[in-house]
């Protein structure tokens, strides 16, 4: 009786952490299980956040949580902070330009994890953002002010110069580049022609002209998504995105589960956007 339940206790623990690997989603831009945010703060932050996400249409969400040991001990920071951005679906699927601001109370750890369309020159920018926004004050025991402060840097330094063109060198420095808007909307234009091109339901593809490839710096990535299940009676789905370079060869590819529609739509959940471990970590 005593191996029949230690082996019903086992599986249920298995169940529970292949259910929730990484916290639920409460609302489209703030999530603090925590409870760290007072209520005025927590209104503000998420304010902000909506108010650039209808000015820009670039989405950043915040997530305060107290640990991974508590969703899923074995991940490190960096692959627990790229599944839950994937399976929150954060930012545009066709842009990918999502943030995800993680913080872990009780680890003591900070993640600002971008999605795959920032070039690797961006995580040094989101570095500086975590060094110098974020830490001074959660080393001084002021949680609340750091995270409001830090998300401010955020938008100014990573959200607002990158959803406006800029252009960096791989230090994180600007190069003082714009996109002009004809351009872009040229690109956006033939961005949408190709992917109404695309098979609908299987995999969707869009080649990138301005994303460098992290082996041979030059411009010529591509990026395809491929559902390989879908999400139905109550089960995550299935993708996988497959980044590749003509220049090169270079391949890569992530999988990741997500939610149902529906699930994303109860707590106006994100665009499908996701990541390839771009960003930065900090601790204090």
């Amino acid at each position: 009786m005593k191996g029949f339940l230690a082996a019903l206790f086992a599986l249920l623990t298995l169940t529970a952490a292949d259910a929730a690997p990484y916290p639920d989603r409460i609302g489209k831009f703030v999530s603090d299980h925590a409870q760290a945010l007072d209520p005025a703060t927590k209104e503000r932050i998420a304010n902000r956040l909506s108010e650039w996400y209808e000015t820009s249409g670039t989405e950043v969400t915040l997530a305060i949580a107290q640990s991974r040991a508590d969703y899923d001990p074995s991940a490190s920071l960096e692959s627990f902070a790229v599944r839950m951005f994937n399976g929150w679906g954060v930012g545009s699927a066709s842009k990918n330009d999502g943030i995800l601001v993680l913080v872990l109370l009780g680890d003591r750890n900070i993640r600002v994890a971008l999605g795959s369309g920032y070039g690797p020159e961006w995580n040094a920018v989101a570095q500086k953002v975590i060094d110098e926004a974020f830490l001074p004050e959660f080393r001084n025991a002021r949680i609340a002010q750091g995270i409001e402060q830090g998300i401010a840097a955020t938008l100014q330094q990573i959200a607002r110069p990158f959803s406006a063109g800029q252009s960096l060198s791989e230090d994180g420095t600007g190069k003082g580049f714009w996109l002009d808007k004809g351009v872009i909307a040229i690109i956006f234009t033939l961005v949408a022609v190709m992917i109404g091109f695309a098979e609908r339901r299987r995999i969707s593809s869009i080649i990138s002209p301005f994303r460098k490839c992290p082996r041979c710096g030059k411009r010529s990535l591509s990026l395809s998504e491929e559902t390989i299940h879908g999400a139905i009676n109550g089960m995550r789905g299935k993708k996988r995105i497959r980044k590749s370079c003509s220049n090169c060869d270079w391949v890569t590819e992530t999988e990741f589960y997500f939610s149902s529609q529906e699930s994303r739509l109860s707590f106006g959940g994100g665009g499908g956007g996701s990541s390839s471990g771009g960003g930065a970590s900090g601790k204090w």
